[in-house]
């Protein structure tokens, strides 16, 4: 049995740790995960020193109030152009330094007709404070070092490999035009409560991956 509190909070910890030495900010648009990524970002004391703000748009209502636009939207509300656009709108409303966003099925019954239970899509949204190592370096191909960084420890963490669909395909990490914002995919396994929390230890992590590894090459 898996304790998702404490590997959440772990997770939670070890991003929180990098957002406040750093003095980023952070904002998180959910759907799937219902507000359990915001919870984990929330939970220890002094939080507003790096959380910004959130929204939980399950409605695509929701998700336009927010700012994605019809264009995002024509690529479903579960994909990695959708996630891409939900963690670039949270970024901008709430102009942080860095967006997140989940988005997925996390079942019992799917979202839309087209898409898979257990499937979750991921983005991560970087402000001008990440610019000078962005630049137009970020390709489908992971042409960035902290990128194959990040992706390799998500695939080698021993709690996301248990909970992945070993037959399924995994859709690796890829800038999304026009927003720039990275966007990935995971297939899991499990019930509803182990879908919604294994995504939230996978945003968490990858994104301390991610800025741990940018880190290193500054």
């Amino acid at each position: 049995m898996i304790d998702w509190q404490a590997h959440i909070d772990q997770a939670a910890s070890q991003l929180i740790d990098i957002l406040r030495d750093n003095n980023y900010s952070i904002s998180a648009a959910e759907s799937c995960s219902g507000g359990l990524l915001a919870a984990g970002l929330t939970e220890a004391p002094g939080s507003s020193q790096w959380f910004a703000q959130s929204w939980v748009t399950y409605s695509i209502a929701a998700k336009q109030a927010l700012g994605v636009s019809d264009h995002d939207l024509r690529f479903g509300v579960v994909s990695a152009e959708l996630a891409a656009a939900l963690a670039h709108c949270a970024r901008r409303q709430a102009q942080s330094d860095i967006g997140l966003s989940i988005s997925g099925n996390a079942g019992p019954s799917l979202a839309t007709p087209n898409s898979e239970l257990g499937l979750v899509y991921f983005g991560v949204a970087l402000g001008d404070s990440f610019a000078p190592l962005l630049k137009s370096k970020l390709v489908a191909e992971l042409a960035v070092e902290p990128l194959k960084q990040a992706w390799s420890a998500l695939l080698a963490d021993s709690v996301i490999v248990h909970c992945l669909d070993p037959h399924r395909p995994q859709a690796p990490v890829q800038c999304i035009a026009p927003h720039g914002a990275l966007g990935f995919g995971l297939n899991f396994t499990g019930d509803r409560f182990q879908v919604r929390r294994v995504s939230v230890y996978t945003s968490l992590m990858f994104t301390h991956k991610l800025l741990a590894s940018f880190a290193a090459v500054c």
